[in-house]
């Protein structure tokens, strides 16, 4: 939860400063983006990830195709915390310091006849807009809190896995991402947000949600603070949890052999009988014995 509570409190910092003009935005207008993080994080179920389940998540393959992929609720945010220094270790490349806090969201991409122009980041409460947008798709939104350098903070909202109605599929519809941001984290993010979504649905993965407590949420909101949404611890069992048990913290950094990245398989030899055509999570490993030779996982820039 401690992730959760920095993004809000510098989140509600930037809101300040936004108003007393200190602060410089990008894209959409900026009430219009302080509106939509306000509304998803007050709406959102808070999913705590353990540092094992991260790193797991971080040396995963990620499926190419994603365009069933489910949210067990419509906004969740992900209480988890990157660091460059952590990531390199892995053979990823980020340009920030850190990232804190990920904001994972079912969007609507909406469209104006009059305008003849495309919004590709409608929040879930805004499924018609009042300036005559109306939604013609979905996405997936995506918000980062990330520290670019010494003494900056920094809020993204990006789109990804956009899908357009069948009316409207042969229109020019184009995501833009602006310069400013990072894209090599822009790209991590998407991914590491994908796998964690198919982990979630793997059958040895199950969370419970736990409610918040009423009277503390009404002091932190006298006290200008956001509340505390419901949590979900995340539970898991069977191999994976054998798995998770026995790994060391160390392990998943380049100290000794060759990391093979997990990924999902879909099962398809006859062999496998009834469990034909289904998907299972094959857990990252140390593969051969020695030293660990070091390899770089670029996060390249497919079509999800």
């Amino acid at each position: 939860m401690q992730n959760y509570t920095t993004f809000t409190k510098k989140f509600v910092d930037f809101e300040i400063a936004r108003k007393m003009k200190l602060t410089e935005s990008y894209g959409n207008s900026s009430s219009q983006f302080v509106k939509n993080i306000s509304y998803s994080m007050g709406n959102c179920k808070l999913f705590n990830v353990t540092d094992k389940i991260k790193n797991l998540l971080c040396l995963t393959k990620t499926p190419l195709k994603n365009d069933e992929i489910y949210l067990p609720f419509p906004i969740m945010f992900i209480d988890v915390k990157f660091t460059k220094e952590e990531l390199k270790q892995m053979g990823i490349k980020i340009g920030y310091d850190e990232i804190i806090g990920i904001i994972v969201q079912k969007g609507y991409v909406a469209f104006n006849e009059e305008k003849n122009d495309f919004i590709g980041s409608l929040s879930p409460d805004l499924e018609k807009n009042a300036d005559g947008f109306y939604p013609v798709g979905t996405n997936l939104r995506i918000s980062i809190m990330s520290y670019p350098e010494k003494n900056s903070v920094w809020f993204d909202t990006f789109s990804k896995n956009v899908n357009i109605n069948d009316t409207f599929k042969d229109m020019d519809f184009k995501v833009n991402e602006f310069s400013k941001t990072d894209k090599g984290a822009r790209e991590f993010i998407h991914k590491f947000v994908l796998n964690f979504l198919n982990f979630m649905n793997d059958p040895e993965v199950d969370y419970v949600e736990c409610v918040a407590n009423p009277k503390q949420n009404e002091k932190r909101i006298k006290r200008g603070k956001m509340p505390i949404p419901n949590n979900c611890p995340i539970k898991v069992d069977g191999k994976l949890k054998i798995y998770l048990d026995s790994v060391n913290e160390r392990d998943f950094t380049y100290n000794y052999r060759f990391w093979v990245r997990g990924h999902f398989k879909t099962l398809r030899a006859e062999r496998y009988g009834s469990n034909r055509g289904k998907k299972i999570w094959i857990a990252p490993f140390v593969k051969g014995t020695g030293v660990l030779v070091e390899k770089d996982y670029e996060v390249k820039n497919e079509k999800l």
